[in-house]
Order: C-alpha cells, then sequence, then structure tokens
C-alpha cells in the first residue's frame, strides 16, 4: 500500500513526459529534450506560435506519433509502447469530428459501443454526460442542427463519457466566434473544476491559456521557453519571447549602469536613466532590453516643468485607440518608439492632440530588463 508521500509523488507525476524528442524528414527536431510532469486534475495548456510542437506533443501523448526518443509515462504505465486504442483519454479535436449521420446521443454513445459496454449502462453514462454539458434535450438532434458551440460540447461529452484518464483537447474554440469562445472558455473551466479531470490543452491563444489553466508551457520551435501560473508567465516572463508572445509588451533597449538587489538601473539610447528589474544575470555594463507592460506605463498629460532627473521620460502624444473599457494611448520618445500606454476610459474617449509633450514612468517592479 502507498505510503501519503508517495501517493503524493504519484499524484504529481500522473503524467510524466522525460528527454521527449521527435524530428520529421526535411523539418530537422520538431521537439527538442522536452521534460514535464503533469499531476492528477490539472488543467495544462500547451501554448506557443504555429509550428512551436504543441500539436505534436499532443499527437505524442494520444499515441498517434511515436518520440524518437524519450519516455512518456502515465499512471506508472510506459506510453511509447503502447496503441491508442489501449491508452484510456479522451480526445477533443478542432473540427470537433462527429458522425454526421448519427444523432447527439448516437456521437456520445459511440465509444461506449466501442468498448461493448451494456446498452443499459450505456443510455444511463450517456444522458449522465449529456446533463453535464447541458445537451440533454438535443439528444436526437443530428450535428447539422446544432450551433457551432453546441457541437463542441458534443465533442466534450463524447471524450468524458467513458470516464478518460485525462483529455487531450487540441485548439477545441478556434473555429468559434470571439463572444461564444470567451463563454465556453468559463464553462470549460467550470467543468474541469466539477469533474477533476486532468486536460493537456493546445492553443496559441494567449487569453485562453491565460483564463483556463493552472499551469502554462510556452513553447518556441520545439523547445519550452517557461512553465508556470498564468501570472508567472504574463507577470514575471522568463526572457524576452515570452514576454513578447504573452500579451503586449513595450521594449526599450539600454545598458545597465546600475544594480542593487533586484532592481537595476539602465540608460536607455537618448541618455535617461530608468528603473527595473534584472531577468538572469545582469551585471552592470551588460546591454539589457526593458519590457514593459502597457498597463504597467504612467502617463502624465501634464507633465511638470521642471520635473526631478529621474522621474520618467519625456513622449509626444500620438494617437489614442478607444476600445470601451480603456484607452491605448501611443506615445513616441526620443530613444524611439512608439510605446503604448493603456489607461481607464471612464466611459469615455480620452481627448487626444497630436504632439502634445507628456511624460511617462514605471515602477522598477514592473519593468524586467532581458539580456540582449
Amino acid at each position: 500500500m502507498a505510503t501519503g508521500d508517495s501517493a503524493a509523488q504519484d499524484a504529481n507525476r500522473f503524467i510524466v513526459l522525460e528527454g521527449v524528442r521527435k524530428s520529421y524528414p526535411g523539418a530537422g527536431a520538431v521537439i527538442s529534450d522536452f521534460n514535464l510532469s503533469i499531476s492528477r486534475g490539472e488543467f495544462v495548456t500547451l501554448l506557443g506560435p504555429s509550428g512551436s510542437g504543441k500539436s505534436t506533443l499532443l499527437m505524442l501523448l494520444a499515441g498517434f506519433e511515436k518520440p524518437d526518443a524519450g519516455a512518456i509515462v502515465a499512471r506508472g504505465r510506459n506510453y511509447v509502447e503502447m496503441a491508442p486504442k489501449d491508452r484510456n483519454i479522451g480526445v477533443v479535436f478542432q473540427d470537433y469530428a462527429l458522425f454526421p449521420h448519427m444523432t447527439v446521443a448516437q456521437n456520445v454513445a459511440y465509444p461506449l459501443r466501442v468498448r461493448r459496454m451494456a446498452s443499459a449502462e450505456r443510455r444511463a453514462a450517456v444522458e449522465r454526460v449529456l446533463r453535464l454539458v447541458q445537451l440533454e434535450d438535443l439528444a436526437h438532434r443530428r450535428p447539422a442542427a446544432l450551433s457551432g458551440g453546441q457541437r463542441q460540447r458534443v465533442a466534450l461529452a463524447r471524450a468524458l463519457v467513458f470516464q478518460p484518464d485525462f483529455v487531450l483537447m487540441d485548439e477545441p474554440l478556434s473555429a468559434l466566434d470571439r463572444r461564444l469562445r470567451d463563454h465556453l472558455q468559463v464553462e470549460l473551466k467550470h467543468l474541469h473544476a466539477k469533474l477533476g479531470v486532468t486536460v493537456v490543452y493546445v492553443t496559441h491563444d494567449q487569453d485562453e491559456a491565460l483564463t483556463m489553466s493552472d499551469r502554462i508551457v510556452v513553447l518556441d520551435r520545439g523547445r519550452v521557453q517557461q512553465v508556470g501560473t498564468p501570472e508567472d508567465v504574463y507577470a514575471r516572463s522568463a526572457n524576452l519571447f515570452v514576454a513578447d508572445f504573452i500579451g503586449e509588451s513595450n521594449r526599450l533597449d539600454g545598458c545597465i549602469v546600475a544594480r542593487r538587489g533586484e532592481e537595476a538601473t539602465i540608460r536607455l539610447a537618448g541618455g535617461r536613466e530608468m528603473p527595473c528589474r534584472p531577468v538572469g544575470s545582469l551585471n552592470v555594463g551588460d546591454r539589457a532590453t526593458i519590457s514593459v507592460r502597457p498597463e504597467n506605463v504612467r502617463l502624465e498629460l501634464e507633465p511638470a516643468p521642471e520635473p526631478e532627473p529621474d522621474h520618467g521620460l519625456p513622449a509626444t502624444l500620438v494617437e489614442a485607440i478607444y476600445y470601451g473599457d480603456h484607452a491605448r494611448v501611443v506615445v513616441s520618445l526620443p530613444e524611439g518608439g512608439p510605446l503604448t500606454v493603456r489607461v481607464p476610459a471612464n466611459g469615455a474617449a480620452p481627448a487626444v492632440e497630436a504632439g502634445r509633450p507628456v511624460r511617462i514612468s514605471w515602477d522598477a517592479s514592473l519593468a524586467r530588463a532581458f539580456v540582449c
């Protein structure tokens, strides 16, 4: 019988990928030395641009592809040598993959028929999962008579009905319009919390990843750039790639001229010095790039005529773009620009005078400096 410590360790290593590599002829390495442990009940998102390897990793977990090297273990079983049909995995595809000639109930029941479940048990399982995704009243409709969101929920019900060990989702919301996608993100998150099922989710949409995930794995060209909570990857990006890929970020180049523990001073191209938080082993004299989110930049529309020498950067207002709840204000800097500031709109578009002098600043803890 497992001890408490070993049981906890097993739960934390529910799915383990170690040293996984995958190449294709003519394409080179798609996945390079990939390592990841996923806990039981975790919602983990593989996030990256096209060609980053995220879908390949999903295919490796599903068994549709085989790694060139490395180990894939789930629930203590070697998945590398296991056929896809023997892996108790639910898969939700981008295109739903529903049978058009079958009803909703028949589509959901299909995995149970393949497993030769008795008809009474099958009906009970289908009814239970359709209630879960709120489609019980549509059981006799065919996919063509459903909306995109309803078809996606049918695909999800089919992936859950046989109680899989975990569920793989390959960009399942990408074909939906923005409003429906936002709604289903919340639905999926609530469903995950209710069921406690382990989910590995693939997307290139940063908002989806930030909204739904317990942890995000940021990939680029087959390599892990950062693994962390949504707050980690957004507010504490590990490198410039992550800072640029997750959300919006302003970048300014300069040279580190002072460092005091977790704070530093960077001298920008125009000679102005600004505070920052260095990432890694940046030292005095190193070239560096500041990354600062638009919402973390302070904008003074009425700057003092004689500011303190270290009080922000002079800038020129270019334009303001109104988004309802906020405005994106674009300014130009003598050091090079443009630079974007996100400010609350307070229900009205801000008055903009192109060419107006303004000043920008930020807290040191909110401007991260990376090696160029």
